[in-house]
């Protein structure tokens, strides 16, 4: 009698065990898919072009690329890709006004729900010298790169590209020449149409010296 109690103690508590790790088992892999699905969003939202939010205010108060010259942030702007976003090396593809390379390594942070700067992977790349940063995403057009160690914070503005961001500030729409004989729209995506036989345009940012 003794004897069989004790094997049926043992089968409870058998029971008991597995059920509590069916349990915690079920527990991590809904946190996994919850935290897969917290990625997921803030990619989906990352991905794209990126310009100084302060460099495009000031172009739209001035209408003038060239009294605008310097952006006033750390980078002029910057591109994250959702594929590599994805992976397990993801970078942020940075850019100044004259040339790019400023490549750094990122990594989610599933408590932030963020990317932050990656600092095992610093020497993978050049970085942005010397400036850990967190990227937080303010809405679908606006993050915010926010650096810890100076407590400064420098916003960017989602784009389709530098060019398509600027004609849509300065030129896009419909004009009368002054004689009034012709209409000539400039769009976007730099077609031009009535400006004798232009067909396209772009406009100059990068003033560096020896320009043509």
């Amino acid at each position: 009698m003794n004897r069989l109690f004790f094997v049926l103690i043992i089968f409870v508590f058998t029971i008991g065990c597995n059920s509590q790790n069916n349990s915690t088992n079920s527990t991590t892999k809904s946190n996994n898919n919850f935290d897969k699905e917290q990625l997921k969003k803030q990619v989906a939202l990352l991905d794209g072009e990126w310009l100084s939010d302060n460099y495009l205010r000031n172009i739209e108060k001035t209408k003038s690329i060239y009294l605008n010259k310097e952006p006033n942030t750390k980078l002029f702007g910057f591109t994250l890709n959702k594929e590599n976003l994805l992976s397990d090396s993801a970078n942020l593809f940075g850019f100044v006004v004259h040339e790019g390379g400023y490549e750094s390594p990122i990594i989610f942070d599933y408590k932030k729900n963020k990317f932050v700067y990656d600092s095992k992977r610093s020497k993978e790349n050049s970085g942005i010298p010397s400036c850990p940063f967190e990227l937080t995403v303010i809405n679908d057009s606006i993050i915010e790169m926010f650096f810890p160690e100076t407590k400064t914070t420098d916003t960017y503005r989602k784009v389709t590209d530098i060019q398509t961001g600027l004609r849509k500030i300065l030129y896009t729409g419909n004009y009368n020449s002054i004689d009034k004989k012709k209409k000539i729209s400039f769009d976007k995506n730099g077609t031009v149409k009535g400006f004798d036989n232009k067909v396209y345009y772009e406009l100059a940012y990068d003033f560096t010296e020896g320009i043509e």
